[in-house]
């Protein structure tokens, strides 16, 4: 009998090495539940880590996937209704700072690199966004350099081109899954367990898909802390604000 739970224990628990747990959060803090020493710890930025510091509606995570998707709505294809944003997206960021959404978020993660646990970030922003990432997050105090796994820039190739600076892996157009094992194959780096946390269930549900065939172990965070703020995007405020930014070359001032 003794021998039979055994048994039984050891297929749960593959079996929940390989299929991982996806759970809901509305505090980044739970995010220190899950993590140990060999936890390769990954964060989304924009609407999980951090959102603009203005209340405007441009700029957002949420007002981006909003052009991108009237602009194929009209016809063009993913890839060049993104492309025709970037220049008025990478403008609209070299005017603008962000914050964290929850304000012990930057001590959170100097609590993660204090212990050691490897932490990165894996975003779905653009190419044209690298650097001003990179320096939106040092000014509030977010540094993915500090235990990084791989120190240099690095430009490779998962579908379509992608990027590692600072301990950031931007996706560019692929999956955030491809990117991830692309970016560990490269660098030569099998994590034990992996927890990562996002906004958007879907590129938690990829990364969760990558790494289950590699015996890794997953823990997806599903952070929905501002998840009224995207449902109540204003798309007639946002086109106010862009007509302006774009009539003057300065973004709005809401008092």
């Amino acid at each position: 009998m003794k021998f039979s739970t055994t048994i039984i224990s050891l297929l749960l628990c593959t079996s929940f090495f390989c299929h991982g747990i996806i759970i809901e959060s509305y505090s980044i803090q739970d995010f220190l539940n899950y993590s140990d020493q060999e936890t390769l710890a990954i964060f989304d930025i924009d609407n999980t880590l951090t959102e603009l510091q203005s209340s405007l509606e441009i700029g957002g995570h949420h007002w981006f996937n909003y052009l991108v998707q009237e602009k194929e709505n009209a016809g063009l294809s993913h890839i060049d209704a993104t492309e025709s944003i970037l220049p008025i997206h990478l403008a609209i960021h070299l005017q603008s700072l962000l914050k964290p959404v929850e304000k012990y978020t930057p001590s959170l993660i100097h609590e993660l690199q204090q212990k050691k646990i490897k932490t990165i970030a894996l975003t779905a922003r653009p190419l044209i966004l690298v650097d001003r990432t990179v320096e939106q997050l040092l000014h509030i105090d977010i540094d993915f350099s500090i235990t990084p796994l791989y120190r240099d820039i690095l430009m490779f190739n998962a579908e379509y081109p992608a990027c590692h600076k600072n301990g950031i892996v931007f996706t560019g157009y692929n999956s955030k899954g491809q990117t991830l094992i692309a970016f560990l194959d490269l660098i030569n780096y099998n994590p034990k367990k992996i927890v990562f946390i996002d906004d958007k269930l879907e590129y938690i549900k990829s990364v969760e898909k990558a790494v289950e065939e590699r015996n890794i172990e997953f823990i997806g965070i599903h952070y929905k802390r501002l998840e009224e703020k995207e449902k109540n995007f204003d798309p007639a405020k946002a086109q106010q604000e862009l007509s302006y930014f774009l009539a003057t070359g300065t973004l709005p001032v809401i008092a």
